[in-house]
């Protein structure tokens, strides 16, 4: 047997894969192989397989039973009894994110009761999938009545939905030829119903097979027999709102509500609102492998759909639809403490830019002391009550006000207080304009914003506890692993939200949709004003998706739906408008994002131009200064 799986492998893997059918006739089992080729093998492949980025399995029966064939496939020995291809390099078509792979799988059985069995073996592979497409070979003859007998095989199989469709066929041999030509060929195709209760449809094509293109429209599952869609959801404000009559549920408005209307619509579908308690969220994964919340609902065959947006997580047990957004899981904290108004006269300057300023103020009302105090040697006044504070005075006034108490008579003091004057012009105006935006607008200390930074405060944080079946902390991360010892896991997050209005010691997790929304709500603002901060790095960002059970039948066209929706710009409008109806009866603030104005303050580098303007302007003030000086000195000398 491992040498002849062996040659089968080598023999396909270097051979031309779009050549897959001919070389099926290579296979080295005397009980399908004549004289003749494979025909009937290779039309049957033609028709039933779809070669675009799907996968075929080979599953090859001796005469062993199907216990031994599995557990050989099973041994590392034998790994290759399943041969695997993907037709991307001769299909070049590109699949669609909304279809979902065929996994075909082409079985070769000795008896007819193996099948039943083979079924149940395969569908645990890890490969398997719910739009398996089987073939299965019965070389062997079978009575003529032979549809009760199907139908009493298949029925079991299909209300534990294992598959959705099936072509069985078998070959009645004359035991005189072993040539495929030879052989009478019997094929019946099963199609079936979503509903359980439905009966198995079985059809004999036996005689005009050949004359379709494929079998797809045998097996196709579009067209839908059920009444209903089960839709398994809770509130969640701004998604998912409740419409009331008679103390129950008829209807769901808000951005997911509007989405599993549009969906049941989309399928023909009557929705049932499976409404859970007010504490019931989209669920975790217990110790003991549990689902919880509306994941287990669909999990465990009771919704057909968890209609609240969720992320992508790696569960067996279920699948998700095509993502219809993104979102991030972010830490909120209690906002900084307000800056007083009083120091906010102040922020418009830098310490550094106060310093250079103070500094020279007093270089120029040195300057302006020593003009004035030897002005007698160029003018022949001598000024008794020059002062370095009179010096310092007239200095500061002509810089705030532009204007002096005396009138220059030299040269030195109007070059001087020209530039002195400019110099006071451009401060004060640029203090004036950015001490506007430091009072219009409220100044906080600095917010928290890295994850380290959150590690290293004083905040614990309040997580919901379904956050371990979405996040894994790698134990050698030093950020996330001493956040993880500050997590304080909770059951009920409504209490949560509560505290988070009414104390400043404790933080949480929560997702950027919701702290859109929660943070304009008027219970977390003080005077117009956020009470919490968000955390610009963030833990995780995914996709939103909804859930379905891991066989769903309704998975493709969900994701068709959903695709169609947020392309056409349905969701976002949903979203406004929802907001938009919390704004009218008051719940929301009326803007759409509160934050602090960037107000930055003013720089030593933003204002080096006139501080350049100002020492050129006293430094040749000075030279000025020495001139008219010695000429005078010179004059009196002679």
């Amino acid at each position: 047997m491992a040498y002849n799986v062996l040659y089968i492998t080598v023999i396909l893997f270097l051979s031309n894969i779009c050549f897959y059918p001919t070389l099926l006739q290579m296979l080295p089992l005397n009980m399908y192989i004549g004289e003749n080729k494979f025909l009937n093998i290779n039309n049957i492949l033609d028709r039933y397989f779809i070669h675009e980025n799907h996968q075929l399995f080979i599953v090859i029966n001796t005469s062993s039973e199907a216990d031994d064939l599995f557990s050989c496939i099973n041994q590392e020995d034998y790994i290759y009894s399943i041969v695997m291809f993907r037709f991307i390099e001769t299909f070049q078509k590109r699949q669609s994110m909304l279809e979902q792979p065929y996994y075909n799988i082409l079985i070769f059985l000795d008896t007819f009761e193996n099948i039943e069995h083979a079924f149940n073996k395969t569908q645990n592979k890890i490969l398997w999938e719910y739009n398996s497409r089987f073939i299965f070979i019965i070389n062997k003859n079978l009575v003529e009545e032979i549809d009760h007998q199907l139908e009493e095989k298949f029925k079991p199989l299909r209300r534990q939905n294992i598959f959705q469709g099936l072509i069985l066929f078998w070959t009645c041999s004359n035991p005189t030829h072993r040539s495929i030509a030879t052989q009478c060929l019997k094929v019946f195709v099963f199609s079936f119903s979503y509903c359980f209760e439905e009966i198995i449809y079985i059809r004999d094509i036996s005689n005009n097979w050949f004359a379709f293109d494929n079998f797809n429209s045998f097996t196709s599952y579009k067209k839908n027999n059920c009444k209903y869609l089960r839709i398994s959801l809770y509130h969640d404000p701004g998604r998912a709102l409740p419409v009331m009559k008679d103390g129950r549920a008829i209807s769901y408005e808000g951005y997911d509500g509007y989405t599993m209307q549009t969906i049941a619509e989309y399928l023909h579908m009557t929705p049932i609102w499976l409404t859970l308690n007010t504490h019931v969220t989209s669920g975790f994964r217990q110790e003991n492998g549990t689902l919880t919340g509306t994941s287990g609902e669909v999990a465990y065959g009771r919704a057909d759909i968890a209609a609240n947006s969720r992320y992508i997580k790696e569960w067996p047990e279920v699948k998700f639809t095509y993502p219809h957004d993104t979102d991030s899981l972010f830490i909120v904290v209690p906002k900084s403490k307000r800056v007083p108004q009083y120091k906010q006269l102040f922020l418009p300057f830098t310490s550094s830019l106060w310093g250079a300023l103070l500094v020279t103020l007093l270089l120029a009302s040195l300057i302006w002391y020593h003009i004035k105090k030897y002005m007698f040697y160029i003018v022949g006044i001598q000024n008794r009550n020059v002062t370095m504070e009179n010096a310092f005075i007239d200095l500061f006034r002509s810089f705030i006000t532009g204007t002096t108490n005396m009138t220059p008579t030299t040269t030195v003091e109007r070059l001087f207080f020209i530039i002195v004057v400019f110099f006071g012009i451009i401060m004060t105006s640029a203090f004036q304009g950015s001490l506007t935006s430091f009072l219009s607008v409220p100044i906080y200390h600095k917010d928290i914003n890295t994850l380290k930074e959150v590690k290293n405060s004083k905040f614990r944080l309040f997580v919901y506890k379904s956050i371990k079946s979405i996040v894994h902390f790698d134990p050698s991360d030093e950020t996330m692993m001493p956040l993880w010892k500050k997590f304080l896991f909770v059951d009920n997050f409504t209490h949560m939200l509560e505290y988070l209005g009414k104390y400043d010691d404790m933080g949480c997790t929560m997702n950027e949709y919701s702290v859109r929304l929660i943070f304009r709500l008027k219970n977390y603002m003080k005077d117009g004003h956020p009470l919490l901060h968000k955390v610009r790095e963030n833990i995780l960002t995914s996709y939103n998706v909804y859930e379905v059970p891991r066989n769903s039948p309704y998975l493709d066209e969900i994701s068709t739906a959903v695709k169609r929706l947020t392309e056409g710009g349905f969701q976002p409008k949903w979203y406004r408008d929802t907001i938009h109806k919390y704004i009218l009866n008051g719940y929301l603030s009326e803007h759409f994002n509160i934050l602090n104005a960037r107000t930055t303050p003013l720089l030593l580098k933003h204002m080096q131009t006139a501080f350049y303007i100002l020492f050129i302007g006293l430094f040749h003030s000075f030279l000025v200064f020495l001139a008219e000086l010695l000429i005078k000195i010179r004059k009196k000398n002679h």
